[in-house]
């Protein structure tokens, strides 16, 4: 973070009544957490090949969310995410930011709710669990099972059909056929699916 934004948040710090050095205390303490968390997640990425102006604009946007009090857990996911992206030699600021704005707004109970989709989605029981019926729907129409399926196994495991409906906003699901079940999984929910690794981890943590 640049010095003048330092100086500016400061100052606006000042005019509400918070001394100026508290206001820097607290921009230096989200910045460690920010660092710690980073180091934890991507330490042992290579980053040379990417560009230097997408790595600068990834770090700003990942200081200004854990300025504005987006979750460490959320960070960490993000952090996740530059991981992935990188190993697949896709990460730049445009393919960074088209998640960044949907994963830093996600709940705790949002998080874990995605992970246990995951976990239902590369469940080889998920397709072996569907019905012959579904399976002749699902061949006519060509889709795999799991895309549907797996969002109805984890709403029932968890009872998470409120937090279902609170993540449509995201993109990650689409309406489905009401008669087999109201939602299946979109291709961005798979695309960033497949660029985290790691989700049995992600289904145990904690809250911040």
């Amino acid at each position: 973070m640049s010095s003048l934004l330092v100086a500016c948040i400061s100052d606006a710090a000042s005019l509400i009544g918070v001394p100026t050095e508290a206001a820097k205390n607290f921009l230096q303490r989200r910045q460690n957490e920010l660092q710690n968390i980073i180091l934890q997640e991507v330490r042992d990425g290579d980053f040379s090949q990417v560009n230097q102006d997408d790595i600068l604009s990834i770090v700003y946007r990942l200081l200004n969310d854990i300025n504005e009090g987006v979750g460490k857990n959320n960070i960490r996911l993000l952090a996740r995410l530059i991981v992935g992206l990188n190993n697949k030699e896709q990460l730049s600021s445009s393919r960074f930011h088209k998640f960044n704005t949907i994963l830093s707004s996600l709940s705790y109970e949002q998080i874990l709710f995605l992970a246990e989709i995951v976990k239902a989605y590369q469940d080889p029981m998920t397709s072996i669990a569907i019905s012959k019926q579904h399976r002749e729907l699902f061949g006519m129409i060509r889709l795999s099972p799991a895309d549907v399926f797996a969002v109805k196994k984890a709403v029932d495991r968890t009872k998470g059909s409120n937090i279902l409906l609170s993540l449509l906003r995201t993109g990650f699901f689409e309406t489905f056929n009401q008669n087999v079940y109201p939602y299946k999984l979109s291709s961005l929910f798979k695309e960033f699916m497949d660029l985290v690794e790691n989700w049995d981890d992600i289904a145990k943590w904690e809250r911040d």
